[in-house]
């Protein structure tokens, strides 16, 4: 038996009492976990399965099954918030179908968890909501691999999605944001949580930028399936 922290990103129902969770774990990656007995109605513990809860787990692995089986987990950080404020439960949804479809399974990067891990507890513990998710999907770029490089000089107003770089010129093939998400873009860029989170954008823009940040995401990881959740989170934003 091994003891672990993870952070929940889905589950589904498997028998009448029983479900698999896709957790993303600190020290064995992203991983799917059977969880017996969970469904049935002395069981009070389901509700610690939704979507970015933080949680302490024993949890076991056999060679015979790519599903490991939870023996023990408890709540690590209280989410109240998260998980009875609308806006913030949207949020989840998105962020968490997002890692589930870029994290490879039994991916592991400690660095990787904990900015998920600080990222809930920000969101669990802020009020300022508008911003929260491009923030994450910038520094979640920044440790896959490919956040934009930072305008170099005043005169490069494009960026463009395929190179991660702003230039000076729209590109034909529709590879480059328009002038206005660019600056939009370029606000985030370098900038701490605390004053991402406060930079003042319309719906509008908010919207076409975050449209774009999904595209990047696309054209950087290789077959990324399409977000479910992407017009939801629009729609609330609007």
């Amino acid at each position: 038996m091994e003891k672990t922290l993870g952070i929940v990103l889905h589950t589904i129902k498997y028998s009448d009492t029983s479900v698999i969770t896709k957790i993303y774990t600190r020290v064995f990656g992203l991983r799917s976990f059977i969880v017996k007995g969970i469904r049935s109605k002395k069981s009070k513990k389901l509700g610690l399965l939704q979507p970015f809860t933080i949680l302490e787990m024993d949890v076991k692995f056999t060679q015979k099954s790519d599903l490991g089986w939870i023996k023990e987990f408890n709540l690590s950080f209280p989410t109240h918030s998260i998980s009875t404020d609308v806006i913030k439960s949207s949020l989840v949804f998105f962020l968490a179908e997002v890692l589930s479809h870029t994290i490879e399974q039994n991916y592991q990067n400690e660095d990787l968890f904990d900015f998920i891990r600080e990222a809930i507890i920000k969101l669990e513990q802020g009020n300022q909501l508008a911003n929260f998710h491009l923030w994450f999907l910038l520094e979640l770029s920044r440790h896959y691999g490919f956040y934009p490089q930072n305008q170099v000089n005043k005169f490069d107003f494009y960026f463009n999605l395929v190179t991660g770089v702003f230039t000076n010129n729209i590109s034909s093939n529709q590879q480059s944001l328009s002038k206005e998400t660019s600056l939009a873009l370029q606000l985030f860029l370098g900038t701490v949580f605390d004053d991402a989170i406060i930079i003042r954008l319309n719906s509008k823009i908010r919207e076409e930028l975050l449209n774009a940040l999904v595209i990047y995401f696309h054209i950087h990881i290789e077959g990324m399936k399409k977000l479910k959740s992407q017009e939801i989170l629009n729609t609330i934003f609007s």
